[in-house]
């Protein structure tokens, strides 16, 4: 029999986990390796708990299912205070995963600018000048009739490729009086299948007269600039491949009236690792294009938190009530009073008459989206982080305590009807719904 110094500590319901978690107990260990074990007999005779109280929250079952269902609703209270705890904790300031670290982009040009940032970035203004678009070079051939014959020299042609710092010889054979379609669908393959990172392409016109084959780079910026060369035969210089009609070039952009600066992509880093921004098509007569840019806190994932939060504290009073009277309702009483707190009406937090709360989405957003002014901005964000910080805390205060200050006389019964050893101190698993409770007898 163990000792009272080696009893282990007190298991509270919001510590409680399911199969199959490791479990510490040598009882509970024995118990999941073999469902047939049952609690130590003592003097040979097995010990037959007393029957459970009547509980005016259900009507009147046999002791087993009652102490099922009661157990069920405890069950239900802890994992929506868990889930509480967790998403309460990102509406305050010093949490790791707050929300109020999260940013986001107000632009004058929303359907130019794609935006990407990162967490902790910093909430400040951004002027940007775009004097020139990256864009990859393009190359258009001439048009040929589609039946001409003998355009290109029969034999074989090569030609050559330069890309990227290195040279490339292609070869393709033209038979005598090929057609120039023919011909053009042969070079076009020729340099799809090489994939260089070149895109050729047939064009023919809308009476199905004429044909061209055009060249794309897949890359933007200058360094993407390619050319083609005959080295034998006339495929090159007939077909026109080698006349660029946009050549390969970098963003060029200026942020706060700073040094002209480039990219050879069309993402630009306001803000190195956190802030970037990616400009998407635009008309072609948008020259020296200006966007005014602001970084700011993201209002709608702290709404979103919120509406977590009041959701999951209404399902967590919904849990309590059916519990019936097997929880103290002494034991809740911080939670519930840091809930109705003075700090949740100025974030926008109601209390209806029933207990449940309400939240007003447009007033919280409206405050911190800057629609009415920066110092109701604030007064937002610290009255959220001082509602959310006393949930936290008063949970944290909750599952400091033992099982036998949490549950009132029901709640033991239910202790002693789920397992019991008079005289020894252990966790016991009830299977059907996972609870853990402290046997101590």
């Amino acid at each position: 029999m163990r000792t009272n110094r080696q009893r282990t500590n007190l298991v509270t319901p919001i510590e409680a986990i399911r199969y199959p978690d490791p479990i510490t107990s040598v009882y509970a260990n024995r118990f999941l390796h073999n469902r047939s074990y049952h609690p130590p007999q003592t003097n040979k005779s097995v010990y037959t708990p007393p029957p459970l109280p009547y509980s005016h929250a259900f009507a009147r079952p046999s002791d087993e299912s009652l102490a099922e269902e009661t157990a069920r609703h405890i069950s239900m209270i802890t994992d929506h205070m868990n889930r509480l705890y967790r998403i309460a904790d990102t509406l305050t300031i010093s949490s790791p995963f707050s929300v109020f670290s999260e940013r986001t982009i107000e632009t004058n040009h929303d359907s130019v600018i794609s935006r990407k940032i990162c967490r902790g970035a910093a909430q400040q203004a951004y002027v940007l000048e775009l004097l020139t678009l990256a864009s990859p070079q393009l190359n258009q051939g001439r048009e040929l009739p589609i039946s001409d014959k003998g355009a290109f020299a029969a034999g074989w042609n090569s030609f050559a490729v330069s890309y990227r710092g290195q040279a490339y010889t292609f070869s393709i054979y033209i038979f005598p009086e090929e057609e120039s379609r023919i011909v053009l669908s042969k070079l076009r393959e020729t340099i799809n299948r090489a994939r260089i990172g070149l895109y050729a392409n047939l064009h023919e016109d809308a009476d199905h007269r004429t044909t061209r084959l055009t060249i794309t780079g897949m890359e933007t910026g200058s360094a993407e600039a390619y050319t083609f060369q005959d080295i034998t035969g006339n495929v090159v210089s007939v077909s026109g491949v080698n006349h660029a009609v946009q050549p390969a070039t970098n963003t060029e952009y200026r942020i706060n009236g700073g040094l002209i600066e480039a990219s050879a992509s069309r993402r630009i880093e306001l803000e190195p690792g956190k802030v970037e921004i990616e400009i998407g098509a635009r008309p072609q007569d948008l020259v020296d294009l200006r966007v005014d840019m602001r970084v700011v806190l993201d209002s709608l994932k702290v709404v979103e938190a919120l509406r977590q939060t009041v959701g999951c504290y209404n399902e967590w009073m919904q849990a309590a009530a059916a519990a019936g009277n097997a929880v103290h309702a002494r034991a809740m009483q911080p939670l519930l009073y840091s809930a109705h707190s003075p700090a949740a009406e100025r974030c926008g937090i109601y209390r209806t008459g029933n207990g449940r709360l309400i939240l007003e989405e447009k007033f919280v957003l409206e405050g911190l989206t800057g629609g009415m002014d920066s110092l109701l901005h604030e007064e937002i964000v610290q009255s959220v982080n001082a509602w959310a910080s006393g949930l936290c805390e008063a949970m944290e205060w909750i599952r400091s305590l033992p099982a036998e200050a949490l549950l009132n006389g029901f709640g033991t019964h239910l202790q002693r009807y789920i397992g019991y050893s008079p005289d020894m101190d252990y966790r016991w698993l009830m299977p059907l719904h996972g609870l853990y409770f402290n046997h101590k007898f």
